[in-house]
């Protein structure tokens, strides 16, 4: 993304890039700046209107000062309420299978604690080497 000033007005040039999906920006649009609720603080935004080709889907984006997205939302999809209802039904469920498997095997709780404590004791650079060296022991391969 290349920010380009003319005539005192900000304007956002997306860059198109092939990938394997073969996802291609139709053309993007300023939305100007408005104020944006970001965590607790109300930060100063500009939007960009950008259209995908291969789907008819159009986006609004916001961005920060610095470039870093802050919202996203796509128009003209509505949410299915059967679909969502669905979503959280089964959200439910596994958060609840979860819960029993942690019950049933008390096990996992004192093995993560352990691992947690000596990730706290170690402090080790690269924390996903540092786990796969510690759970190697425990693998069943």
């Amino acid at each position: 993304m290349e920010t380009l000033e003319q005539d005192l007005h900000e304007y956002v040039q997306l860059l198109g890039h092939k990938t394997e999906r073969r996802s291609h920006i139709g053309g993007a649009r300023s939305l100007g700046v408005k104020q944006l609720a970001v965590g607790p603080e109300t930060v100063e935004v500009f939007g960009v209107e950008r259209a995908v080709e291969e789907v008819p889907a159009l986006w609004h984006c916001y961005f920060l000062a610095d470039g870093h997205l802050a919202s996203r939302e796509q128009l003209g999809s509505p949410e299915d309420m059967e679909m969502r209802s669905k979503f959280l039904d089964r959200k439910e469920e596994l958060m609840a299978d979860h819960a029993s498997y942690l019950r049933q095997h008390p096990e996992l709780r004192a093995l993560l604690a352990d691992f947690l404590q000596f990730l706290l004791l170690r402090k080790p650079d690269n924390v996903i080497h540092f786990a796969k060296e510690y759970f190697l022991p425990f693998s069943s391969r």
